[in-house]
Formats: structure tokens, C-alpha cells, sequence
């Protein structure tokens, strides 16, 4: 019975302080202490029909625990079935039915006739719809009245097929026979307006050069000079080593998904990142038997001071403990050794991140924080490195995925420039050239009266040497295949 007693004692204390404080804020002290004195908690509690804390205890004891969550209502469970389908993909459905829903309100207003009048796309027969989604796809307009680019018209079609889909799935207008009249209709309305040169330019995120982080890093704006930097500069190397995407991505991180492994006979750190939840494997029923992406980041032994792992650690001894999302808002006044509070960086915020530092140090072009992903699949497309390790890395389960973030350098264009510039002046082009680098192989010879020596700095090499004298001494670095043709005259 003690433990009954001490739970009852419990409930009514913190009744009592309830009524109090709430005496105090309508009465004032004075008054407040003067009904304090004369309540009772059991008269208010028997006014209230409430059972006895005891008895609350004792039904508490009995009653046996559960394995199973409670009842869900039908509202919940309704939830849960939307919560299958992505926000983005939700917008932008509702975008493409909305513009329908405009576009079929002007025919009711223009077209007197009401066979002119498009029926909604839900009780619309196959035929009928075919016939409507061929007039919507060339009469759909942006609200200043020019027309949708080929690829903005195509997703709105998308968008439609899925509103159609969620209560007739059996429909495909892309594929199905029933809609061919649709089909050929979108393929030359596409095709019309790629001739116009609409939708030719597509704005897609720049890859980071390295000059350009260089001047980034010189400037300031990456670092650990202040916590707002050390958190910018996390977010830089988390996106370019981890392949994250935009805003999202980074919004969603947490700590537990960073370990960080340090091999007890002096080895190098490592930071292994573990993927959670992404657009490419977002764990449901299609996703079941995907391997989450795990890429590992090596300590920077050559230069520490832009080293991910040392500035990992230091950002980790800054942070308070207990909050699990891995970028914390900073604090204005520092608190000892913290940094950084218990709030965590708002969406918006981290997805601006990259604008607005390449804006602080005057890096131009169209950087933003997707441009860390182009960055990461195209510095390893360049280095030769194989495309399915380049997966891994990005996370894409396609070959045609990863090839869209892989981008053309200004010095790998400048070599096909120069590869026909060197056909039309009628000679052969550079043999020497490699994927990102341009520059020959670094060649030093002696003077003519010392030792005749050359010295090779390239991973694979032809050369052809002719001499009176004695045949040269040969000082070769770093070359993995080496051919010399020599010739004596």
C-alpha cells in the first residue's frame, strides 16, 4: 500500500499547485492564499465525477501493457496513403490539374457549343480523353500567354496521368494504343517547338571548378574562422564527398548517420556516411531490396586545414549534445565551448547556402547547393574514374542518371577545339592528352656538355630520341608504361 500512498500524495500536490497558480494569476497572492487554505482536493476531484488517485494507480497496474499501437481513425489512415507519394511529385500534380482546371474554365466561357466543353478528366471516357488531351496539349499557354517548353508541357501531361491513375490505374496515355492520337499530337507539338529554339537551353546547376573553390578558400568564406563559416564549410565538403542533393538532403541529416573511425595503429581517419532516406531509395515497396549508399571520406593528411574529418571533429567538440540534425543554428554570444544552440538551420537557409557564398567571393556562373553533386560525379568522370564507382558514390541505379551530372570541362572542350583546329592547319593533333590535363609531360634534358639525361614526370609516355653521341641516360618518374624509339644517326 505504500507505493499507492506516495502516487496519491504525488497527484495531489500537483493539483494543488495548479490551483495555486491559476488562484494567483485571477486573484492575486493575497486572495490566493486565502482559497489555498480552504481547498480541498478531494471535494474538487469528487465535484468533477474523477476517480481517487489511488484508485488511478490501482487500474494502472492492472491493466496489461500492449504490443500494438492505438486505434488509428479513418482520417490517419488516409494520411498514411498520401504520405506515400513524394511532396514535389504531389505540387506537381496538383500544378498540371490546376492548369487543365483554367484551361477548361476559358472553353466554358469562349466556346459556346457544349460539345466545345471538355468534361473533367476522372469520369471522361478513353476516347473522349484522347480527344481533350490532344486540344489541351496545343491550346495550354503560361499565364503571360507564351507557350510551355517541350519538356515543361511533357511534365504537365505527367502530372495528369498520375491525377487520372490514382482512381484509374488500368490508363496509361503514354503507352496505350487508345491514346495514339494523343501521342503523335504531343510528339509534333514537342517537336514544333524544340525548331523554334524554345526549351534549347536548359539551366541546369554548375559544377564547381578548382580554381573556384581555391578562390573560395582564399577569400575566407570556407574555413573555421567563426562557427557560421566552420557550418558553411561542412555543408560544402558534406556535399561534394557525400553527393548530396539541394536543400533537402542536407535538411534531413543527422548525426547518427556520420561515424567517424579512428584505426588505433595510426592509420588514416575516416568519415562513413550512411544514406537514410533519398530520392533514389526512399525505402518503400519499389525500394525494399536497394542497399542504402555508404561513401567514406579519408583524412586530408596533405592539407588538414580543408580537411572534412578535422573539421567534422571540431564542429562535433562545438555542438551542444542531445540534438540528432547535424546542422545547428549558431549562437550570437558563445556559451564557453559551444557554438551553436539546440535549433536546428531551416530549410530554406541550408538550401541557400552555396548561392551565397560563391556571391561573397565573387564566383560567378549558377551555383547552387545541387551544384555539390554535379561537382562530386563530375571531377570523378574527369579523373577516368569507372562509372559504377561513380554510382556508388552519387546513388543513382541508372547509367543514363549519372551521365546527366557529368559535365563537360573548359579544358576537355578546349582539346576537341583543338584536335579539328589541328586537322584543318594539316597536322596531327597532341597524342599526349589525358582527361583533365592538358598540360605535356614536364621535360628536362642537360646541357650539352654534361651527362645527357632526360626526366619523364606522366603516367604513360612515347618519345623518340636521336643522337650523334652516346646514347642518353634516361631519368624516369612516376610512369606506369614508357616507350622510347632511339635512333642513331
Amino acid at each position: 500500500m505504500q507505493p499507492t500512498c506516495t502516487m496519491a500524495l504525488g497527484y495531489k500536490k500537483r493539483i494543488t499547485t495548479i490551483f495555486s497558480v491559476a488562484t494567483k494569476k485571477c486573484y492575486g497572492r493575497g486572495r490566493a492564499r486565502h482559497y489555498l487554505s480552504h481547498f480541498d482536493c478531494d471535494k474538487f476531484l469528487a465535484q468533477l465525477n474523477y476517480p481517487k488517485p489511488d484508485s488511478i494507480f490501482l487500474e494502472s497496474l492492472n491493466q496489461p501493457t500492449s504490443r500494438f499501437a492505438t486505434p488509428v481513425s479513418d482520417s490517419e489512415l488516409q494520411e498514411a496513403k498520401l504520405s506515400s507519394v513524394p511532396k514535389n511529385t504531389d505540387k506537381s500534380t496538383s500544378w498540371a490539374v490546376n492548369i487543365w482546371k483554367e484551361w477548361s474554365a476559358h472553353r466554358h466561357k469562349t466556346c459556346v457549343s457544349h460539345s466545345e466543353w471538355p468534361t473533367h478528366l476522372m469520369i471522361t471516357l478513353p476516347r473522349e480523353l484522347d480527344y481533350w488531351l490532344s486540344k489541351f496539349v496545343l491550346e495550354a499557354r503560361k499565364a503571360n500567354g507564351d507557350c510551355y517548353p517541350p519538356d515543361t508541357l511533357y511534365n504537365i501531361c505527367c502530372g495528369l496521368l498520375r491525377y487520372i491513375r490514382q482512381n484509374r490505374p488500368e490508363i496509361n496515355i503514354f503507352k496505350s494504343h487508345t491514346f495514339a492520337g494523343f501521342q503523335r499530337t504531343l510528339d509534333g507539338e514537342m517537336k514544333r517547338l524544340r525548331s523554334t529554339g524554345l526549351g534549347a537551353k536548359r539551366k541546369q546547376a554548375e559544377p564547381i571548378t578548382i580554381e573556384e573553390e581555391n578562390l573560395l578558400w582564399e577569400k575566407g568564406v570556407l574555413g573555421d574562422k567563426s562557427p557560421q563559416v566552420l557550418l558553411d564549410t561542412l555543408l560544402f565538403l558534406c556535399g561534394i564527398h557525400f553527393a548530396l542533393r539541394s536543400g533537402e538532403e542536407h535538411r534531413s541529416l543527422q548525426i547518427t548517420q556520420l561515424e567517424l573511425i579512428c584505426p588505433p595503429r595510426g592509420g588514416p581517419a575516416r568519415l562513413v556516411y550512411t544514406e537514410n532516406y533519398s530520392k533514389n531509395n526512399q525505402g518503400g515497396l519499389l525500394h525494399r531490396k536497394i542497399k542504402p549508399k555508404e561513401v567514406t571520406c579519408y583524412e586530408n593528411k596533405e592539407n588538414p586545414s580543408r580537411c572534412l574529418v578535422k573539421l567534422f571533429q571540431k564542429y562535433v567538440r562545438h555542438r551542444p549534445s542531445g540534438p540528432t540534425c547535424f546542422y545547428l543554428s549558431p549562437l550570437r554570444k558563445l556559451k564557453n565551448n559551444i557554438w551553436y544552440s539546440k535549433v536546428p538551420v531551416g530549410h530554406n537557409t541550408l538550401a541557400g547556402t552555396v548561392n551565397r557564398i560563391c556571391k561573397e567571393a565573387g564566383v560567378t556562373g549558377y551555383k547552387t547547393n545541387h551544384s555539390l553533386r554535379v561537382t562530386n560525379a563530375t571531377r570523378l568522370f574527369q579523373n577516368g574514374i569507372e562509372e559504377q564507382l561513380i554510382m556508388s558514390n552519387t546513388g543513382h541505379r541508372s547509367l543514363d542518371g549519372v551521365r546527366c551530372y557529368k559535365r563537360i570541362s573548359e579544358e576537355q572542350k578546349q582539346h576537341m577545339s583543338d584536335v579539328l583546329n589541328s586537322a584543318t592547319n594539316g597536322h596531327q593533333p597532341d597524342d599526349d592528352y589525358q582527361p583533365g590535363n592538358l598540360k605535356k609531360p614536364k621535360l628536362t634534358t642537360a646541357p650539352a656538355s654534361t651527362t645527357k639525361s632526360l626526366s619523364v614526370q606522366n603516367k604513360s609516355s612515347t618519345f623518340n630520341v636521336s643522337t650523334n653521341n652516346n646514347p642518353p641516360i634516361f631519368n624516369i618518374e612516376g610512369c606506369s608504361t614508357v616507350t622510347i624509339n632511339y635512333n642513331s644517326c
